[in-house]
């Protein structure tokens, strides 16, 4: 995979994860309570969104110093 493809799959990842919350968020804006296993659900969609995230910008900055030491 190249970094585009990889940084565009992970954003991939990140928007499905969002697209969970969003539900879950719509069932509690609708006064109505999350079982346990939605529980569970949006918290592991957190996690993933804030790993998805941590990996984008590491990849980013990967590059970055290996672009900048390669043109020293």
């Amino acid at each position: 995979m190249t970094f585009d493809e990889r940084i565009e799959a992970e954003i991939t990842n990140i928007r499905t994860e969002l697209e969970i919350v969003q539900i879950l968020n719509k069932k509690l804006n609708s006064k109505l309570s999350l079982d346990c296993i939605e529980v569970r659900a949006a918290a592991l969609s957190l996690i993933s969104i804030y790993n998805g995230v941590e990996k984008v910008l590491e990849r980013i900055i990967k590059a970055k110093y290996t672009f900048s030491s390669s043109s020293n």
